[in-house]
């Protein structure tokens, strides 16, 4: 893969992220999924997904200390009396492409008072394996479990359902870039996993 866009640190030390451009990324994996009638009412589904994505040739101008320090790697250039830090993040993983992933779902429904009515219950459950916030890979996102339940009656031309969403409140977060700006502290913004909510459609 070739002209990967990024979310860039800083170049030049300006305290203005932007996008940047990897050179050349490999990204490999495969994905399985499957789903089994166990029963006449029972439903199972689970997907899984494997991904090696690395940059290959990936280069960017630092002044920072920062952002050179956390690079590892400097490669001194100087155009006329400006001398700066070409820094290589060859090697490094994709930002937010975790390398495991997994889901899981059920869904069992049985008929009611002998007409079309049914009642259904489900869930739905992903695991999100841990994931870098920077080109660096020096901030880890954790992997994450979450899952979702629902209840409900079901006719033809109407249905009721009472749910549950991340039933564990698991507040593990689930996004996050981090830029660097031309100073100590780093910006993170970031995005949590939804708190347990229950509700009714």
């Amino acid at each position: 893969v070739t002209g990967v866009q990024t979310c860039a640190l800083p170049i030049y030390g300006l305290p203005i992220p932007g996008a940047g451009f990897a050179e050349k990324a490999r990204v490999w994996g495969f994905e399985a999924d499957g789903a089994a009638q166990v029963t006449e009412n029972l439903l199972l589904t689970a997907s899984y997904s494997y991904i090696d994505a690395k940059y290959k040739k990936f280069t960017l101008q630092q002044t920072t200390l920062n952002n050179i320090a956390l690079a590892g790697n400097c490669t001194r250039v100087t155009v006329g009396t400006t001398s700066f830090c070409s820094v290589d993040y060859a090697g490094k993983s994709l930002v937010l492409s975790p390398k495991h992933s997994f889901t899981l779902g059920g869904e069992f429904r049985t008929p009611v008072m002998g007409g079309d009515l049914q009642f259904v219950a489900g869930f739905d459950s992903r695991y999100m394996g841990r994931r870098f916030a920077d080109l660096t890979n020096a901030t880890i996102l954790n992997s994450y479990w979450t899952a979702d339940l629902r209840l409900g009656l079901q006719a033809e031309k109407w249905a009721i359902t009472a749910y549950c969403d991340n039933v564990t409140d698991n507040d593990t977060l689930k996004s996050g870039v981090v830029n660097l700006p031309d100073f100590q502290n780093a910006l993170i913004v970031a995005g949590g996993t939804p708190p347990q909510g229950p509700g009714v459609a």
